[in-house]
């Protein structure tokens, strides 16, 4: 990367193609590039390339991408710029009004196509720089520079002759054209209209508040709330006469007693409530609403104890009586009933030692 310096004169780009990123595509390949316009398929692009690699003649590049690209006609493409280089001299083709800046030693010219003519195509000798579009920075430091390839740009500058090797005159005029022309390549025309179209103004300032200085903010939108307690809400207004109606009863607030569309109650009149019952009705509170307190739970029954086969609880009516081998009481003596089983697991500790009667040895029984 090369940057060629002189007083009185800003940096200029070196050999070499300068990109700036963007929508279109630029094909560069061995001295030739091309530049499609956004949208175009894949295999148009795929084409170009192809073409370029073949290094046909300058005059037969549009029919043959249009071929490659199997597209319907020329008019398929609203805007076509390429160009092929041998040396210093090269051959320059632009279809539609999109500016091409070519710089020689003669100076800086515009190369476009016309309502009339709308695709160009010219030979230039001694080129020493080409500009498209939003051209990028003129400082080599870092920026993208494209040998071959197919790279998305906005704009590019291709350089044939380094300015470096360049006299001091030539290079400060060639630095003096470039800042000349700007930092964008585009239409005179575009330009102007560009330029003579009126800045966006600034906002108008907003209303002062009524109250101040504070700037004025809408109001914060009606909230339906519910009334309070004891707070009467105005009496609603009265409902719109329906159309086709000219009854003087429908302009009154009053409700009528009958519905127009509701026949008349048929039957005995009701009879009125009684002038005491209903002042009373009406001067009596309405009660309070109270909690119903929970029922007290049922009476617990006592747990009743179980006890190993053959046993009775003490204050029993056969504890003490006399007991045969089987644990059975004896015929006659005692309950008859036949102890229960316990449900429980059966407890690991010992039972308590059997207590004998004073009496004697328990009978057997016969």
């Amino acid at each position: 990367m090369n940057e060629a310096t002189d007083a009185g004169s800003g940096p200029l780009l070196g050999l070499g193609t300068w990109t700036r990123q963007g929508p279109a595509t630029l094909v560069l390949r061995e001295g030739a590039w091309v530049v499609l316009v956004p949208g175009l398929r894949k295999h148009v692009t795929e084409a170009a390339w192809e073409v370029l690699g073949r290094r046909p003649a300058p005059e037969e590049f549009l029919d043959q991408l249009v071929e490659a690209g199997e597209l319907a006609g020329a008019d398929a493409l609203t805007a076509l710029l390429f160009a092929f280089y041998d040396g210093t001299t090269a051959t320059f083709g632009v279809k539609g009004t999109t500016p091409l800046a070519v710089y020689t030693a003669q100076g800086a010219q515009r190369i476009a196509g016309t309502e009339e003519e709308p695709f160009v195509l010219r030979t230039v000798e001694g080129v020493r720089r080409t500009a498209f579009g939003d051209l990028p920075a003129e400082d080599p430091i870092g920026a993208p520079r494209v040998a071959a390839g197919i790279v998305p740009v906005r704009g590019f500058v291709h350089t044939t002759v380094d300015p470096a090797t360049l006299a001091a005159a030539e290079r400060a005029a060639l630095a003096a054209q470039v800042e000349k022309d700007g930092r964008s390549i585009e239409d005179p025309a575009a330009a102007t209209r560009r330029t003579e179209r009126p800045a966006p103004g600034r906002r108008p300032p907003r209303a002062p508040h009524r109250g101040g200085s504070r700037r004025w903010s809408p109001a914060p939108p009606a909230r339906c709330r519910r009334p309070w307690r004891g707070e009467q809400r105005p009496p609603a207004p009265p409902p719109p006469p329906r159309p086709g109606r000219t009854s003087s009863r429908a302009f009154s607030p009053v409700r009528p007693r009958h519905r127009p569309h509701r026949p008349p109650r048929s039957g005995p009149p009701r009879r009125a409530p009684c002038p005491r019952l209903r002042r009373r009705r009406l001067s009596s509170p309405r009660p309070l609403l109270r909690r119903r307190r929970p029922l007290p739970p049922p009476p617990r029954r006592p747990r009743r104890r179980l006890l190993p086969r053959g046993r009775r609880p003490p204050g029993s009516a056969d504890w003490s009586a006399p007991r045969c081998s089987t644990g059975r009481a004896a015929p006659g003596q005692g309950s008859s009933r036949r102890p229960t089983r316990s449900r429980r697991r059966p407890s690991r500790r010992r039972p308590p030692p059997r207590t004998r009667a004073t009496t004697g040895s328990p009978r057997r029984p016969p």
